[in-house]
């Protein structure tokens, strides 16, 4: 199965494409919310792709 971290600050951004991913195109997802949990979620599991917004408190997207 494909599956993707969307790691986003904005809870409603990152939702929506959940929702978007899982039930339009059968793929699993994970989220989270800064840099620095997924680079956590990393450790614990592969991911086919991951959609990583730039702007994000904690730890940013370049940084990750």
């Amino acid at each position: 199965m494909f599956q993707i971290l969307i790691v986003d600050d904005h809870s409603i951004v990152r939702t929506g494409i959940k929702v978007l991913v899982e039930d339009r195109l059968n793929i699993t997802s994970d989220e989270a919310s800064d840099g620095r949990t997924a680079l956590e979620r990393l450790k614990e599991k592969e991911y086919d792709v991951i959609l990583l917004d730039i702007d994000m408190p904690v730890m940013n997207g370049f940084e990750v």
